[in-house]
């Protein structure tokens, strides 16, 4: 199963958030969007929970984000189309209990900011309904987090 870490052992107004490990996991989202020949453009928001792992203890993670991303479609007049996505994404991930003064102990939530970039393909059964696949990269940086002691940057 594939891992992905925060670093996030950082000190922010006498508060500290733990390095997590994070799980993968599959989760829902929704999508909306709309096409004009070679450009598309979509709107989703994705959710997923996560198991986390820090200093030994278990915990979970809820993870949000929203994407704004565009399409550009190489053959738009043939049924197989294949395509470039660019796009921006908005992720908060809130970790239960993952934030502590020393004393007492929170959830820590990360709020950042990311860029996708990725290709995929259609399959265009009539010009209204298609099915399609793809892989996207995205980059986040995590440029704020707020636990027991408030926020930061």
């Amino acid at each position: 199963m594939q891992r992905s870490r925060i670093k996030a052992l950082k000190i922010y107004n006498s508060s500290f958030y733990l390095r997590q490990e994070i799980e993968s996991n599959h989760g829902l989202g929704i999508l909306v969007g709309g096409r004009f020949s070679k450009i598309a453009f979509e709107l989703s928001y994705l959710s997923s929970t996560h198991d986390v792992t820090f200093l030994g203890a278990k915990g979970e993670a809820d993870y949000n984000m929203v994407n704004l991303g565009f399409k550009y479609f190489f053959s738009a007049d043939k049924r197989f189309q294949p395509n470039l996505l660019f796009g921006l994404c908005v992720p908060r991930l809130v970790v239960k209990d993952g934030s502590s003064d020393g004393t007492v102990g929170g959830d820590a939530t990360f709020n950042g900011f990311g860029l996708n970039i990725g290709s995929g393909i259609a399959y265009y059964f009539n010009p209204r309904v298609s099915i399609s696949g793809g892989v996207i990269y995205r980059w986040i940086s995590y440029g704020s987090a707020e636990g027991v002691s408030g926020g930061s940057k």
